[in-house]
């Protein structure tokens, strides 16, 4: 799959901004727009580094080889994305959709 991953993030933004107003609602969405934003951001970086990441390991594996600076906030969006996804709206709260954007900013800027 080619992907275009800058489009793809930009997209995925673009989602996340309309949903801001409301994300007192829909925070566990707010965290995982953010990660997969990342995600893309992160893939983009590896591929003009000539790297190609087929999963989550992988792309792991490529961040602490080739963009070690981005682990941590990158860890951290996808921390707390899979507990935004697999625990539900009841654990997610206004200080992890905090950590999220601070972890978020440090990606996108």
């Amino acid at each position: 799959m080619d992907t275009d991953h800058a489009a793809q993030s930009r997209h995925n933004d673009r989602a996340r901004t309309l949903m801001h107003p409301h994300t007192p609602l829909y925070l566990d969405w707010e965290i995982t727009i953010m990660f997969y934003s990342a995600l893309h951001l992160i893939d983009k970086r590896l591929a003009d580094l000539g790297k190609s990441v087929r999963n989550h390991h992988q792309r792991f594996v490529a961040i602490k080889n080739y963009l070690p600076d981005m682990y941590p906030p990158y860890y951290t969006l996808y921390s707390l994305s899979i507990r935004a996804r697999y625990e539900g709206v009841g654990a997610v709260t206004a200080q992890s959709a905090e950590i999220t954007r601070r972890a978020y900013g440090q990606l996108s800027t």
